[in-house]
């Protein structure tokens, strides 16, 4: 799990682009988000990536402390 932040969000496209606590940038599809509210700039993000370094999973946490 990678604590981030929503970048850049496109509904037209349906993808985004997260930025991790190192700066890395992470693209993403909305097929990743598993949260209930809309996705939106500016959002702290938890995802998950694969051996490919690609994003999985998406998804707000309940609180970050």
């Amino acid at each position: 799990m990678i604590i981030g932040l929503i970048l850049h969000y496109s509904s037209l496209n349906k993808a985004g682009i997260v930025i991790d606590e190192n700066s890395v940038r992470y693209q993403f599809s909305s097929e990743e988000w598993k949260g209930e509210s809309e996705l939106r700039c500016g959002m702290r993000v938890y995802f998950d990536l694969n051996s490919a370094n690609r994003i999985i999973k998406i998804y707000k946490p309940k609180v970050i402390t």
